[in-house]
């Protein structure tokens, strides 16, 4: 199972520097790929952030938006809501879906040539955004996701919930909410590192 990690969407509750160095560490562990999305932050917050990291690190950052970073940073790719909006020469991009009908469009043969991920979700209840209920039924999702291998499950998704969302289909799966929530818990950081180590 492959763990992508997304990043708290504002430097508010936790700050810049506590995030990235905590970013950094996990991919000491293994961490293969880190989504930065940060909708509130500045331009020059997301190059400290990335600074942080290290260049030995850029490869496995997905940036949401800010794409003239491209230029300065050899970063693993970029993230995007629609695939009109692809950056020509990225050699990685992913997309969110929320249902099965965008997920076919996406993977359609006239969509993106180059290497990419769709973030499904919501697939459990939301662990960050209260209220953001589950959206897809158990049993059609492992007739479908096994279809469609660059899928990526997003929401409610937890280091325990692991072995399920591989009976699901799923290759790859998100984290977020439940790694912010907890990410200075000491007993929970030795179990995330545990299973970043085992999927290097």
């Amino acid at each position: 199972m492959n763990l992508i990690l997304l990043s708290p969407e504002s430097f508010s509750e936790i700050p810049l520097a506590k995030q990235a160095f905590f970013v950094k560490e996990l991919m000491e562990h293994g961490l293969g790929k880190f989504h930065l999305r940060n909708p509130f932050a500045s331009q020059r917050e997301i190059c400290e952030f990335l600074d942080i990291l290290g260049e030995e690190n850029h490869s496995k950052v997905v940036l949401h938006g800010f794409e003239s970073l491209d230029k300065k940073y050899q970063l693993g790719g970029f993230h995007y809501k629609k695939n009109s909006e692809r950056i020509t020469g990225t050699n990685y991009v992913s997309f969110s879906a929320h249902s099965f009908g965008e997920v076919e469009t996406l993977n359609d043969p006239k969509g993106p040539s180059l290497d990419f991920s769709i973030f499904l979700s919501p697939i459990f209840d939301s662990i960050s955004k209260k209220g953001y209920k589950q959206n897809f039924d158990f049993e059609v999702l492992k007739e479908f996701v096994p279809k469609h291998k660059n899928l990526v499950a997003l929401g409610g998704c937890s280091i325990s919930k692991t072995e399920f969302i591989q009976d699901l289909g799923f290759t790859s799966m998100a984290l977020l909410g439940e790694v912010w929530e907890n990410f200075e818990n000491e007993t929970y950081k030795e179990a995330l590192f545990e299973v970043l180590e085992r999927n290097v």
